[in-house]
């Protein structure tokens, strides 16, 4: 449950602090335009904005075993139980089921599997891994993209990454990389989604 920002010690520190994370929260407040914008703490802990509302909560992190470097199960689901997620994924030729591109890229991807070279595997992110983010100029530090998705600093370190022969294809909650394009010659779908873990 979060704590409303107009009462209590978050509101004091809030109003009285010119410096630090609570600045830096003022700051992408104003800047920004996203409703549930966010911001992560120390402690294990995150303020978020809900409409007009600041709110302080504290991230609860999944404590599952780290599955490390797994292949992809293209026809059923992958857990990954170190985030408490599941990669869920089938084959399939519909292309009006799914349309152009990679998806959105956020909770759902999907690729030409013709074009991917190799089986995809789930693995941890490593330093300094980069993708293209689909409709991006370029590439990006794959931890760069987690950051501005929002998930939490303490959680990127065991979030899981899609790549195909060391390429990331996907980053799931955050982006699908500008690969491996569903189009009108597609034959095969790998259509790609995640959950929660049981």
């Amino acid at each position: 449950m979060g704590t409303d920002w107009r009462s209590g010690p978050c509101a004091r520190r809030t109003r009285r602090s010119s410096s630090g994370p609570w600045a830096t929260w003022r700051e992408a407040w104003h800047r920004t335009s996203d409703r549930d914008a966010g911001i992560d703490l120390p402690g294990e802990a995150r303020l978020e904005r809900r409409g007009r509302r600041l709110v302080a909560r504290r991230i609860a992190l999944p404590q599952g075993e780290d599955p490390g470097d797994v292949g992809l199960n293209e026809r059923g689901t992958t857990p990954w139980p170190a985030v408490g997620l599941t990669l869920h994924a089938r084959l399939h030729g519909a292309l009006e089921q799914v349309g152009r591109g990679p998806g959105a890229g956020i909770t759902r991807a999907w690729f030409d599997r013709e074009q991917l070279t190799s089986s995809p595997r789930v693995h941890k992110l490593a330093a300094g891994t980069r993708m293209k983010p689909f409709g991006a100029p370029g590439s990006r530090k794959v931890s760069d993209v987690l950051a501005d998705a929002g998930i939490a600093r303490e959680l990127r370190r065991s979030w899981p990454v899609v790549s195909v022969d060391g390429t990331v294809i996907w980053v799931p909650g955050a982006r699908a990389a500008d690969v491996a394009r569903v189009g009108e010659g597609t034959v095969q779908i790998l259509d790609l989604s995640m959950g929660e873990y049981p």
